[in-house]
């Protein structure tokens, strides 16, 4: 497995005490935890959706009030928005509808960010998605940011 030359993940910007040890053990391994070849082996939710360009999972650590939280997740590895080809936002926008339908739901929250975890508040600096479905349309999804 190749190794990184700088952390890509931010064990500061971790939800809880679990998510900061896994993110610590990711930082010492070297490596992308979100890389196609790195995925399973920090991840322990299955892959339910694989396709050319884009894996889909549920969330380990779902959002609080979420009831459905999926990552989506680009397998080259990216950065920034900019860098995906028409084909990988095309097949992205194909996975949005797939879970939609999936989930039954007309509403939810779609997040991606990009750049440097740390003034993102992202855990992983590897290009994702996060597609979230409220469990009561009244509160909204909690997400930390910066």
């Amino acid at each position: 497995m190749k190794k990184i030359n700088r952390n890509l993940v931010e064990a500061g910007n971790a939800r809880n005490e679990d998510y900061k040890q896994l993110l610590k053990k990711i930082i010492k391994d070297g490596l992308c935890p979100f890389c196609w070849e790195n995925f399973e082996k920090y991840h322990p939710k299955p892959i339910f959706e694989k396709r050319k360009y884009w894996l889909v999972s549920e969330n380990i650590y779902p959002y609080e009030n979420s009831k459905n939280h999926f990552i989506l997740v680009a397998k080259r590895h990216l950065i920034f928005p900019s860098e995906l080809s028409k084909e990988e936002w095309q097949e992205l926008l194909e996975l949005i509808e797939f879970l939609k339908e999936k989930t039954n739901s007309n509403s939810g929250t779609l997040l991606m960010r990009f750049g440097e975890t740390i003034n993102t508040g992202a855990s992983v600096e590897h290009l994702h998605a996060q597609f979230i479905v409220a469990k009561d349309k009244r509160y909204p999804i909690i997400t930390r940011i910066g």
